[in-house]
């Protein structure tokens, strides 16, 4: 394995057989004596032959944050864990949850399907857990477009933003929630309570935010809970809309009017005599 880091590192490997070599790196002669000799030389290790891989690098290259201390074993499990996923959320997308099934996932992700269930106990599972990946992958969205903005106002706007295009881009999987009913599982999987928590988090950001364009007068007195609350169903209903819809609009086109609703209300704005 290549460790990586700053030095470069230069792998030279060897395809001749070595008759007698009991392990990686460690040859032993071979009755006749014919083996592959190691030489040293300025700059690393050469060999005359044997089948092993031999690595050049500084000891700068052998730092702790170089070194991946996850056991391969464990990297394999992740990575046939992520695999899964991903072919689980292309059948949803193209299928829709009901009429997907396990086999046709496992074949998507070219594992046989008994490997999925090692994984996960039923589809109801894979898609909970796909649904709490998008909705954390929005909130850590949310929190980094957040991160250099100072005015509350402009905040709120950016959440709106944020929200609405995560949406309008992930618009084939959360179609599934949207039309096959899939909060009839909330009360069956625990996966939920993390999804209701990170909802609870997002609540308390929109809180916060109106909460200081209050102190600055740029909202009106009231429960500044209520008024995230009130923002937040806004764009619920209005992203749920775009969703069972066939209207191939942008759910973007619509970030405006939430913006300008909960900022100015339904009322016309006030005319100005000359």
């Amino acid at each position: 394995m290549t460790v990586g880091g700053k030095a470069a590192v230069e792998e030279v490997t060897h395809n001749a057989q070595c008759s007698g070599a009991s392990r990686l790196g460690s040859p032993r002669s071979s009755a006749s004596g014919a083996g592959p000799r190691v030489r040293f030389r300025r700059g690393g290790l050469t060999s005359s032959g044997g089948p092993f891989t031999i690595h050049k690098m500084n000891a700068d290259s052998l730092t702790d944050s170089n070194v991946i201390q996850t056991p391969r074993r464990e990297r394999e499990r992740q990575q046939r864990r992520q695999e899964i996923l991903r072919a689980a959320e292309r059948i949803f997308a193209a299928r829709g949850f009901h009429d997907a099934s396990i086999e046709q996932i496992a074949h998507e992700a070219e594992f046989a399907t008994g490997t999925v269930y090692l994984y996960f106990k039923d589809k109801e599972a894979l898609y909970l857990e796909l649904f709490e990946e998008k909705i954390r992958e929005l909130s850590e969205t949310i929190r980094r477009e957040l991160e250099p903005i100072k005015d509350p106002l402009e905040g709120l706007a950016t959440v709106i933003r944020a929200r609405m295009g995560y949406f309008e881009r992930n618009r084939a999987f959360f179609r599934i929630y949207a039309r096959e009913g899939m909060n009839r599982y909330e009360q069956r999987h625990d996966r939920w309570q993390n999804i209701m928590q990170m909802y609870e988090q997002y609540l308390e950001r929109l809180r916060k935010l109106i909460q200081s364009a209050q102190r600055r007068g740029a909202v009106r007195k009231g429960d500044p809970h209520l008024f995230a609350i009130a923002l937040s169903g806004m764009m619920i209903q209005v992203t749920r809309d775009w969703l069972q819809s066939q209207d191939e609009t942008p759910l973007t086109e619509r970030t405006q009017f939430v913006i300008d609703l909960f900022f100015g209300g339904a009322r016309p704005a006030a005319r100005h005599s000359a």
